[in-house]
């Protein structure tokens, strides 16, 4: 499902999206570990679908568990991330949770 971020076809890149979007908060470690590529089109398309993830876990009916793994899983991206630009953006999504 990865590799459809990297496709010049934007049908396949928005396939991977939706597909990555319905897997949810378990995605947000490997989209993070994508973000920091010299690709923008993985770049915008991993920092978008994170961005989505993020917001539905963050939104008020969504499921303890879910906003407990999503931002866990920011923690060990932010952690583990190498890229200061990603790492930035990680913990501004993490905010998100805390404005709760």
């Amino acid at each position: 499902m990865i590799a459809g971020f990297y496709q010049e076809d934007d049908l396949v890149r928005e396939q991977a999206h939706q597909a990555a979007l319905s897997i949810g908060p378990r995605m947000i470690e490997l989209l993070a570990e994508k973000m920091p590529e010299d690709n923008p089109v993985v770049h915008r398309g991993t920092r978008q679908v994170l961005f989505d993830i993020i917001a539905r876990a963050t939104r008020p009916d969504a499921l303890q568990n879910e906003k407990s793994v999503a931002a866990r899983a920011l923690r060990n991206s932010i952690d583990n991330c190498t890229s200061e630009s990603t790492a930035e953006y990680l913990k501004w999504l993490l905010g998100m949770f805390e404005s709760k």
